[in-house]
């Protein structure tokens, strides 16, 4: 459940554009990391996970063919923790 999220600024991590309709790049530019362990989760606003991808490159696309329009909450996390957490808004 995640609840009481507040946007998170993490400086490796920018999310364009946002709001979205179609589609949104995370650019995790300058990171450095093994991204074979890294996952981009998205929560609906009730805490509930709608959608997880694993991260292959810098860059990862999320697509909207299915999400309703609202607010929700992306986490990154590297399977043992919690790295980043920023609020989505789909239009």
């Amino acid at each position: 459940l995640v609840s009481g999220i507040s946007t998170v600024s993490v400086a490796n991590i920018s999310m364009f554009p946002n709001p979205f309709h179609t589609f949104s790049k995370i650019d995790l530019h300058d990171f450095d990391a093994d991204y074979k362990n890294m996952q981009v989760i998205l929560f609906d606003y009730l805490g509930n996970k709608i959608m997880t991808k694993q991260v292959e490159t810098n860059e990862v696309v999320i697509e909207n063919n299915q999400y309703l329009s609202g607010v929700y909450f992306l986490e990154l996390t590297n399977g043992k923790k919690t790295i980043g957490r920023t609020k989505v808004v789909i239009e």
